[in-house]
């Protein structure tokens, strides 16, 4: 593709452009701009991307610099990874790994994300999240973190203090220009004591914990919503016994990433809540202008109530759209339970529905779009059937781990 692209390219640069010379990987007497060169280098999917990269020096060197791929990260379309499994079987199954996307012209791609889990870990994990193209995968007491499309890997162990460790957040800090893992460790006295690893070291770094009871929500998948430097988490008792949740006045916690402090907001309509809502009902996301979306799953009727964070210093909220799935006819059991939000792309909502596949929600047009549920026939051929999955938002990228040293 990358190749065909760029033959058009040069093509139409040449009628449009007829006194200037412009630079054709194969002809050093002539130039173009490395911030042109930029520009449109950095729109191309990431498997044109390393094509591009063989054809000369100068795109390599480009396409290779930080710049280059935070530019590159930021303008990837995200898609929806899905993992299927195997579970309670004697014969134990590497996972198989599904991407969905929607192209340019409405169609929808379904492509296999090809990796050994076994081979690369050596152990049985959990898919956790990801951020700038890396995926992170985490086990009882290691994390691991992999880029699918250079096969590059590394593990961490967690943090050593502590009765047990929960994975809170994997998230990019664009001020400093460090990817940072947080992960909160139970300790004696019913408390947690929170950890921060920075790639590239080799160290956790143990951080102040709130100063308040609550804890975050954490619903695999484990991503936070990630905008404006802060994560974002709906809020819960730091331990199961305590009833009911938080306040709905202190129904969100945020963590700052310049400042690594927590702090609590409250959640969007929380006026008009009853005592029976609660929490593990709302979800959080973050669409394509990096604004906090919240979703909140009403009772088992199918409605989603869905509010946008239109300034994050003053906390305002806007309601957006009310939907109700039950209009489109589809089979519905306690929906409450077996939707999960996924993602906002393009104005559409991407919702995981279990066994009855996603649901893509044009929010505009209001009309509702099934894909077929997860493949299942790789594990059913094996006479394997019981099986799961979980999706997450992925965005390819060709970024180089940085290794601890």
């Amino acid at each position: 593709m990358s190749f065909r692209c760029f033959r058009w390219m040069w093509d139409v640069l040449y009628v449009l452009v007829p006194a200037v010379k412009l630079l054709h990987p194969h002809n050093r007497s002539v130039y173009l701009p490395d911030d042109v060169m930029i520009e449109i280098l950095s729109r191309l999917p990431v498997e044109s991307l390393q094509s591009c990269q063989k054809l000369c020096k100068q795109w390599r060197s480009l396409t290779t610099s930080p710049f280059f791929i935070r530019l590159h990260i930021e303008r990837a379309s995200p898609v929806i990874l899905m993992r299927v499994e195997s579970y309670g079987s004697f014969k134990q199954q590497d996972p198989v790994y599904y991407l969905y996307e929607c192209t340019k012209i409405g169609t929808l791609k379904i492509s296999k994300l090809r990796f050994r889990e076994s081979i690369l870990f050596h152990e049985r994990t959990q898919l956790m999240s990801s951020c700038g193209g890396f995926l992170i995968f985490g086990s009882e007491r290691r994390c691991y973190f992999l880029n699918p499309v250079t096969q590059e890997h590394f593990a961490v162990d967690c943090p050593s203090s502590g009765l047990y460790c929960i994975f809170c957040g994997f998230f990019y800090h664009s001020s400093r220009n460090e990817f940072k893992v947080l992960y909160a460790t139970g300790v004696p006295g019913n408390s947690f004591c929170y950890y921060i690893y920075t790639l590239g070291t080799n160290n956790w770094r143990m951080i102040n914990p709130p100063p308040f009871p609550y804890a975050p929500v954490i619903v695999a998948p484990w991503d936070p919503a990630v905008c404006n430097g802060f994560l974002h988490w709906m809020a819960g008792w730091l331990f199961a016994d305590f009833s009911p949740d938080p306040p709905h006045a202190c129904g969100i916690l945020v963590f700052e990433m310049n400042s690594e402090e927590f702090s609590v907001r409250p959640h969007p309509g929380h006026k008009e809540c009853s005592d029976k809502v609660n929490h593990w009902t709302m979800s959080l996301l973050v669409n394509d202008e990096q604004h906090l979306v919240f979703c909140n799953l009403e009772g088992q009727m199918g409605l989603i109530d869905i509010w946008m964070l239109e300034d994050h210093a003053s906390w305002f909220w806007v309601r957006k759209w009310k939907l109700n799935l039950c209009t489109f006819d589809l089979p519905v059991r306690p929906l409450v339970v077996y939707i999960k939000p996924l993602l906002i792309h393009n104005g559409v909502l991407w919702l995981d529905c279990w066994e009855r596949g996603l649901l893509l929600h044009n929010l505009e047009r209001n009309n509702v779009r099934r894909v077929r549920g997860p493949p299942w026939s790789p594990f059913v051929a094996l006479g394997l059937r019981s099986v799961s999955h979980s999706c997450i938002a992925y965005a390819r990228s060709h970024l180089l781990l940085p290794k601890s040293m």
